[in-house]
């Protein structure tokens, strides 16, 4: 939904003074042939407007942030950096008349995101239809009534508009339908509606600077009243006079008789609206500073100030819609008029949509009015906390003290469906109530009748929403047989963690001889975006993968009663994934890091990093209370350079929010290592980098030399990742490099309250823990943040914790004929990390 802050220009030219003679109008359109899907060629041009010089008094201004004028090449010039801007014209143009429009415009620079259009049946910068396209090659329809928004053609996509070029867009009216061209191509149409005014213009939002070139309007049925100015060219082949001339219907003046002259309209006929002088121009009623005076003031004040949202979370998360409500009173004896209510942000960020001034005509005394603002996150919104401050400004100058309101925004967290678990039944079904009939072995032979149970489970961080499964055979044999065929499970919602069960059967005959089952779940969810279709993996003849067996004793398991614990296990999440502490400390002076890279662009992958730094994140939360806005969390491609800089820069994340001596900084970091063989200095590696040219990343000693500086209360970092040139598969990342040592200097040690542990030292590489699912380092530090490296006592030390993880890590990777010792660096192991 795209919410408008309107700010409008107005120019009123009576049409009844308005008209021209144009006895030879030049054709709109020059097609020879038409189609049903061309505009009309018949017509007469009724207005043009080709920017060639500023004879109709165009709003001019050169501020930095607000400027607008005729170039001298052609074309009006807008700029706004923020708000919008809509020209109009009165040209008399009803809903009787058949008409095109067409303006030629281009987006200079701006969101992807701004709109250009154009304006018809408009009354006034509140009433009025747009037809619109963005930069990102989307198009719409919709009517604005009063602060209302009603779509005729929501957002669409289309290749026909042109991305920062030069687009033509064209309004047709014929009859009670309305076509719509995009670069004189037809596009869509809709019935038309009545007006609710005469004018006609352009419109250009978003702070968007655009370039229009022309905006011309052709009467193609029941020519009436027309308005029009001569082009340069008609006045050298006339008599020289190049000054408007006018007169009605068909009369043309007479030929020993000049026609009377009226002025060109001048500056006064423009009303520039800006964002802190909002002006109503209205039809029956006298603009606002012309109010006669009242004999008491209205009282206007804020009530009730909240934000609300669908989840119930009381966060704004990635693509949710919420909205500030608040009631708007007036306790005086008198009326408030054109009251604009500015909703303006105190804090950073992007990815929000929101309406900046909504406007409030009339509000009498002793009543109120209840104000909704809606408010929309994009998928890409990031965990933070807003804040707005809400202002009323009233014509008269009654204005509302301004009120502040904060809230979060989650990051959009996207489920993640997988079946990494199923259950096949073969027992003979002895009292008839079931499918299955076999040996019993678990193994699906020919002949047999399998029942089937596939778990799916979502491991996202987000919520799964209406949840369909359809089971998918890919054969037309027919010795396999799927009695289910085409039938659609619905498993409702599936909160992140959790599970539903698909339940099926299928048999074979015993001609079938191909050894994979060719049988794949379908699922899809709400969103449409994070479904897939899985194969199952089924074999026959053979244990299948990641099949377990289903005994005739422990068929109660398959009721939907059974706990997630064991499903859990099932999937194989490790300990450290589940049943994470809630401790009561208070993580509100804590900013984490949290970075994880499995997938690289450019070097081979690190198994387990996206789960190390998923659960890491977790306990973040559970373990640490560290709230969700201090937390800076990247996996794979969200984890690039230019994140990397982001975080630590003088000026980037962490500077902006610490709090010298009072914040502590938490850094964790799972993935690539790599050294620059020249300088021996060891580099964390981004996603979008190649280890081959490792100075590229992250330096080591830049990264200790930053957090030193920053005047931390605390910093503690923890590094799941080698520098010897080797990955966690033992392949090499850089090409023809032995595994070596790295020198660091780093300026922590001067810290005392500063720790560095890392997986391993040397030139030894950080091993995986395939049976858990995480990297052995990783495993072994949230085991013992989860409790295991605790003493007697309710809290944890950074000796503790360090003596714990060397101890397991070592001797677990000798089980794994491997060598890792991890590292620890600092002068604060005695420092409580969690305090249970």
């Amino acid at each position: 939904m795209v919410f408008i802050t309107l700010i409008c220009i107005f120019l009123m030219v009576s049409s009844a003074n308005a008209q021209t003679d144009s006895s030879e109008p030049a054709a709109y359109y020059a097609e020879e042939e038409e189609s049903e899907n061309e505009p009309s060629s018949d017509g007469e041009i009724i207005f043009e407007e080709k920017f060639l010089d500023d004879r109709n008094n165009w709003p001019s201004s050169y501020t930095p942030a607000d400027w607008m004028f005729i170039h001298e090449d052609g074309g009006y010039y807008i700029f706004k950096e923020t708000g919008y801007s809509c020209p109009l014209i009165d040209l008399g143009l009803t809903y009787r008349h058949d008409f095109i429009i067409e303006a030629t415009l281009k987006q200079l620079s701006g969101s992807d995101y701004s709109s250009l259009g154009i304006i018809w049946g408009g009354a006034d910068r509140e009433n009025y239809h747009l037809f619109s396209i963005t930069n990102n090659q989307l198009y719409n329809v919709r009517k604005m009534t009063g602060s209302s928004i009603d779509y005729s053609i929501e957002f669409t996509s289309t290749s026909l508009v042109r991305e920062s070029e030069v687009n033509i867009l064209t309004v047709e009216k014929v009859g009670n339908t309305i076509k719509f061209h995009i670069n004189e191509t037809y596009i869509n149409q809709i019935e038309a509606e009545e007006f609710f005014g005469s004018k006609v213009g352009f419109y250009i939002g978003g702070g968007a600077e655009v370039i229009i070139k022309n905006i011309k309007v052709v009467t193609i049925s029941e020519p009436y009243v027309e308005y029009s100015y001569e082009s340069e060219e008609e006045s050298e082949m006339g008599d020289g006079d190049d000054s408007y001339s006018w007169w009605e219907d068909d009369e043309s003046p007479p030929k020993d008789e000049p026609a009377d002259e009226p002025e060109a309209p001048d500056e006064n006929y423009w009303e520039w609206v800006t964002e802190e002088e909002p002006v109503e121009t209205r039809q029956e009623e006298s603009a606002p500073t012309q109010r006669s005076v009242q004999a008491f003031p209205p009282d206007l004040m804020i009530e009730n100030l909240k934000f609300t949202e669908p989840s119930g979370n009381r966060a704004l998360d990635g693509n949710e819609t919420g909205h500030i409500q608040f009631d708007l009173l007036n306790r005086g004896r008198g009326t408030a008029y054109d009251m604009e209510i500015k909703v303006t942000p105190l804090s950073s960020g992007t990815n929000l949509s929101y309406q900046t001034t909504t406007l409030v005509y009339e509000l009498s005394k002793k009543s109120e009015k209840s104000i909704s603002i809606p408010i929309d996150a994009d998928f890409d919104v990031q965990s933070d906390e807003r804040q707005f401050r809400i202002e009323v400004i009233e014509v008269n100058g009654f204005d509302v003290d301004p009120a502040v309101i904060a809230f979060e925004t989650l990051a959009f967290a996207p489920p993640e469906l997988r079946i990494e678990q199923i259950a096949i039944d073969d027992n003979e079904d002895k009292d008839g109530e079931g499918y299955s009939y076999g040996n019993g072995n678990s193994i699906i032979e020919p002949g047999e009748s399998i029942e089937v149970t596939a778990y799916v489970q979502n491991f996202g961080e987000g919520n799964a929403e209406n949840v369909l499964a359809e089971g998918i055979i890919n054969t037309d044999d027919r010795n396999f047989s799927y009695p289910d065929a085409g039938k659609e499970f619905r498993l409702g919602n599936i909160e992140s963690g959790d599970y539903q069960k698909v339940d099926f059967y299928f048999y074979t005959s015993r001609r079938y001889d191909e050894d994979n089952l060719p049988i794949s779940i379908k699922l899809t969810e709400d969103k449409g975006k994070f479904g897939n279709t899985l194969d199952l993996g089924l074999k026959l003849g053979k244990r299948s993968q990641n099949v377990m067996e289903i005994q005739v004793a422990k068929v109660e398991t398959k009721k939907r009663n059974t706990g997630m614990r064991e499903i859990e296990d099932v999937v194989r999440l490790a300990d450290v994934d589940k049943n994470i502490p809630t401790t009561n400390m208070n993580g509100r002076d804590v900013l984490a890091v949290i970075i994880g890279i499995e997938d690289y662009k450019y070097a081979p992958g690190v198994d387990f990093a996206t789960r190390d730094a998923q659960t890491f994140y977790q306990y973040a939360k559970s373990v640490f209370g560290i709230p969700e806005r201090n937390i800076y969390f990247r996996v794979n491609d969200g984890a690039t350079s230019g994140e990397f800089r982001k975080i630590f820069s003088d000026d980037g994340w962490i500077t902006r929010r610490l709090k010298a001596d009072k914040t502590d900084v938490m850094i964790y970091y799972s993935g690539h290592g790599a050294p620059d063989v020249k300088s021996e200095r060891g580099y964390l590696i981004p996603s979008d980098i190649d280890p081959n040219y490792a100075n590229t990343g992250l330096s080591l000693d830049d990264m200790y030399s930053f957090l030193s500086k920053i005047k931390a209360r605390s910093v503690s970092v923890f590094i799941d990742a080698c520098f010897s040139g080797e990955s966690r598969s033992k392949e090499m990342l850089i090409k023809g490099v032995r595994p070596l040592s790295i020198r660091i200097e780093n300026p922590l040690l001067t810290n005392d309250n500063s720790i560095v542990m890392t997986a391993s030292n040397g030139s030894q590489y950080s091993s995986a823990y395939p049976e858990k699912n995480h990297g052995l380092f990783t495993y072994f530090l949230l085991k013992g943040l989860k409790g295991e490296a605790r003493g007697g006592d309710k809290q944890l030390t950074i000796d503790e914790l360090f003596k714990y993880v060397h101890q397991n890590v070592s001797e677990t990777a000798g089980y794994l004929d491997k060598e890792q010792t991890p590292g620890i660096i600092g002068k604060s192991g005695n420092r409580v990390l969690v305090k249970f």
